[in-house]
């Protein structure tokens, strides 16, 4: 009796420590499977808002946490009954007896289980790159396509906004697989360089370059709000009508003192060269205009975080987690 008796909760442990591993196991498919839709849901009504000339935002999904409470309250029981016979046997003519003892076990008990999820989402602003992908894929008809009607044939994803249904044909299911990486998970260095944040005060033809007549290629300062390396890069920046347009800047040999200025040193203007007739703008439509400036040489340092401060931002996240926990009180 005595090793039934030990048996049994080491057969109970057994038995929750193997639920709650399978009960992991299918939490954090449920995680991953509901990330996917996330981003899936999300580059689809990009799509649709795109179309429609309604804002968007991309959203940045990022430290995950699901956290699970196991509450468990059990009751064993172990009864012993005695029950004793005596009866008189006709052939002997004697009195005999008999006892019979019994011994009942029983277990008891109630589980639950407290799920939490949460995660943080943070709009992408700084990286004009995933918004122009968005607009070139839903302005372009064959692979975005919209109907006040259900297709007949089979789509790759489709979605209903007020009315109508906007879906994508299964021969165009490879580009909309790169939109969704190139916008989320693809998202390194050669994706998303970095860059200097500029606007372009004023801009004027460089007056040590003649200007050989009007539609002809022309060489130009232009002056900045803020300090960029003297080197060759891209400029990329929207005018004030809209317009975005990408340039190519090289170094100025020649600081504002008269003297000489070396490759890499800081300066507030760099020269480009451009045809007014192919790009459709002069220099006095660069007023204003905002951008990123990509150096070839001397791209700016990443941003790194402090550890200490990540990490009390993590114990932050926790604290978080933990107070919206409601404990809920076994019956």
């Amino acid at each position: 009796m005595k090793r039934g008796t030990a048996l049994a909760p080491i057969a109970a442990l057994t038995l929750f420590s193997g639920c709650y591993h399978t009960q992991v196991r299918n939490d954090g498919n449920q995680v991953r499977k509901a990330l996917l839709e996330m981003y899936t849901d999300q580059a689809m009504d990009n799509l649709i808002r795109a179309r429609n000339n309604l804002p968007f935002i991309q959203l940045n999904y990022h430290d995950l946490l699901v956290q699970a409470t196991d509450q468990y309250t059990g009751t064993f029981t172990n009864t012993q009954t005695f029950a004793a016979d005596r009866s008189l046997t006709f052939i002997k003519l004697a009195a005999s007896a008999m006892r019979t003892v019994g011994t009942n076990f029983s277990f008891g008990g109630t589980a639950q289980r407290q799920d939490l999820l949460s995660f943080k989402a943070d709009p992408i602003t700084d990286q004009d790159d995933i918004y122009d992908k968005y607009l070139a894929f839903a302005r372009d008809p064959a692979r975005f396509q919209v109907s006040d009607h259900a297709p007949r044939f089979p789509v790759h994803l489709m979605r209903k906004f007020q009315g109508c249904y906007y879906y994508i044909p299964c021969e165009y299911a490879q580009d909309f697989l790169e939109l969704i990486l190139q916008t989320t998970i693809q998202r390194g260095f050669n994706a998303a360089p970095c860059a200097y944040q500029v606007t372009i005060l004023s801009a004027m033809l460089d007056p040590t370059v003649p200007l050989t007549g009007v539609g002809d290629d022309i060489n130009a300062i232009i002056f900045f709000n803020t300090q960029v390396p003297n080197g060759s890069g891209r400029l990329i920046i929207t005018l004030t009508d809209g317009r975005k347009v990408d340039l190519k800047v090289d170094y100025v040999p020649i600081g504002p003192d008269g003297r000489a200025l070396p490759r890499g040193k800081p300066t507030d203007r760099l020269q480009a060269q451009w045809n007014r007739q192919q790009k459709g703008f002069d220099v006095n439509n660069l007023r204003n205009a905002r951008g990123q400036l990509y150096s070839d040489d001397y791209p700016p340092a990443l941003s790194t975080i402090d550890p200490t401060a990540k990490r009390i931002s993590a114990n932050v996240d926790l604290i978080r987690a933990n107070t919206s926990i409601n404990t809920l009180k076994p019956p």
